[in-house]
């Protein structure tokens, strides 16, 4: 699994891959997680995946821990909108890459409590 943070890299940094191929990477990467014990995982996380997947995602993980989190998911933006229908059961978290660093952001969908 650490070999694949230097493919990660290349592939983000490369002009000659496809950035399909960090997708792929990302389900490859989630095989290997769920190999390893069978607490990476629950069935729900495993049907959400799988939706996602049979939906158009190329790949994703799990972020967070506890209980709660997000499902990241890599998808070709003409398959999106397929993929949020899906799952339309779940809060979709839009987001987007930069450059400026890290900064803290609190998201709550259904506003400040």
């Amino acid at each position: 699994m650490q070999e694949m943070v230097q493919e990660a890299v290349s592939l983000l940094r490369g002009d000659h891959n496809s950035i399909t191929e960090f997708g792929k990477l990302l389900a490859q990467s989630w095989r290997y997680k769920k190999s390893l014990s069978p607490n990476v995982s629950t069935q729900q996380i495993d049907d959400m995946y799988e939706a996602a997947c049979d939906a158009g995602a190329i790949g994703g993980k799990i972020l967070g821990a506890g209980g709660g989190g997000f499902l990241l998911l890599f998808v070709k933006p003409e398959q999106q909108q397929e993929v949020r229908e899906r799952l339309s059961s779940l809060v979709y978290v839009p987001f987007s890459f930069e450059n400026s660093g890290t900064r803290i952001v609190l998201y709550q969908p259904s506003g400040l409590a």
